[in-house]
């Protein structure tokens, strides 16, 4: 049977506990480390990736998720997905591994899908996708250049 694991690492505040009668779930077989770059180019147009500390409307950005089977058994038919945010586009053909019998965007378009078929123990696979960041459709843009203020002469 295939198990799902969150491509994104489990995040709790530390105020939040679960009641005594709560029944504790067993650790997640899968660790997974998330990370974001931006793709940059240098000044003779090879492509680099920096640490996305921030992005601006047309930006492209890279996120990997990192997914290891900590457990000391093999894991069969796993799927994993990294979400598209909401103000980004899929950039085509950007997914990581790309074959098409294992990829997949979803219904909605704003989550990527993978299936692997096996994770022994101790291995890990990378997954990668890149967006685009749109422009926020409700601002309205500013001309290039502000508009000079029309003088009007008024008689006598």
């Amino acid at each position: 049977s295939a198990t799902w694991a969150q491509s994104t690492p489990a995040a709790s505040p530390a105020s939040a506990t679960l009641p005594a009668s709560a029944p504790k779930r067993p650790p997640s077989p899968i660790v997974s480390v998330f990370k974001v770059e931006k793709v940059t180019f240098d000044a003779a147009g090879k492509e680099e990736l920096e640490r996305a500390t921030s992005a601006t409307v047309g930006d492209i950005v890279q996120y990997s998720v990192t997914h290891t089977n900590r457990s000391q058994r093999r894991l069969l038919r796993v799927d994993f997905g990294i979400p598209i945010p909401h103000g980004t586009s899929y950039v085509a053909d950007s997914a990581d591994p790309p074959d098409p019998k294992r990829v997949r965007l979803n219904a909605d378009r704003d989550q990527m899908l993978w299936r692997i078929e096996q994770l022994d123990p101790g291995d890990s696979v990378t997954l990668r996708l890149r967006v685009r960041i749109d422009p926020d459709p409700t601002l309205v843009p500013t001309p290039a250049e502000p508009r000079r203020p029309e003088l009007r002469r008024t008689p006598g």
